[in-house]
C-alpha cells in the first residue's frame, strides 16, 4: 500500500456486555446478544498500546545494556470524548467497570472489593464484567474492536453545567484469559484488539 494522508473523521462507538446487563430505558433491548450504541465522539479517539519487555542481562554487557529482550505482553488504553451519547448505556459501562452486581447493578453502587472482573467465565457470559468496545469511522471504514476492557482511573469525566455535556472516557483493555482444566493460563494467541466488529448473534 502506498503512503498517503489518513483522516478518519468522526467515530461511532458500540459496546457489548455480559448477559447480566439490562438496558431498556433507551433501547427497549437487553442482554449480550444486543450490540448497544454508545455514541459519537467529539474529536479524535486516542489508542495507546502499552508493550512490556524484560531485559536479559549478561555479565559481559554490564547492568545497563542487554544482549536480548523478552516480549512480556501488552495492554491498551483508549481515550475518547463523547459528544452525542446514550446516558443509559454509559451508566451500564460505569456500573460494570465498578464490578457490577449479580443483577447488573447501577452506576455508583460498589461491588464487593476483590471481586474478579471476569469471574472466570466466558466473554459475554452473565457475571463477566469486561466489555467489548467497537469503533467505526465512516470516512476511513477501518474499524477497531477492543475485546475485554473497562473504564479505569480516572474512568470518566461528566461536567454538569449550562453548556452541552461532553463525557470523557478512559478505557483499559487487557488480554483476558480463563484458566484451562488444569488451572493454567496461556498468553500465546490472545487477541487484544482486531479489525472485526461485534455482531448480534
Amino acid at each position: 500500500m502506498a503512503r498517503d494522508l489518513y483522516i478518519n473523521g468522526e467515530s461511532m462507538t458500540w459496546v457489548k456486555f455480559g448477559r447480566h446487563i439490562n438496558i431498556t430505558e433507551s433501547t427497549g433491548m437487553s442482554g449480550s446478544f444486543i450490540l448497544f450504541e454508545l455514541g459519537l465522539t467529539q474529536d479524535e479517539i486516542r489508542i495507546v498500546p502499552k508493550f512490556v519487555h524484560q531485559d536479559i542481562n549478561a555479565d559481559d554487557f554490564g547492568r545497563e545494556i542487554c544482549p536480548e529482550t523478552l516480549w512480556m505482553g501488552a495492554e491498551c488504553n483508549v481515550q475518547m470524548t463523547l459528544v452525542h451519547y446514550d446516558p443509559f448505556v454509559l451508566d451500564a459501562i460505569i456500573a460494570d467497570s465498578m464490578g457490577g452486581t449479580d443483577l447488573g447493578g447501577d452506576a455508583g453502587v460498589l461491588a464487593p472489593f476483590g471481586k474478579p472482573m471476569g469471574a472466570n467465565v466466558a466473554q459475554f457470559a452473565s457475571g463477566n464484567h469486561y466489555m467489548s468496545l467497537n469503533i467505526l469511522s465512516p470516512v476511513e471504514s477501518k474499524p477497531y474492536r477492543f475485546r475485554t476492557g473497562y473504564l479505569t482511573g480516572p474512568p470518566v469525566e461528566i461536567p454538569l453545567g449550562t453548556s452541552r455535556t461532553l463525557a470523557k472516557l478512559n478505557w483499559r483493555f487487557i488480554p483476558y484469559v480463563r484458566p484451562n482444566a488444569s488451572g493454567e493460563v496461556y498468553s500465546s494467541g490472545v487477541v487484544l484488539w482486531d479489525r472485526e466488529l461485534d455482531t448480534d448473534p
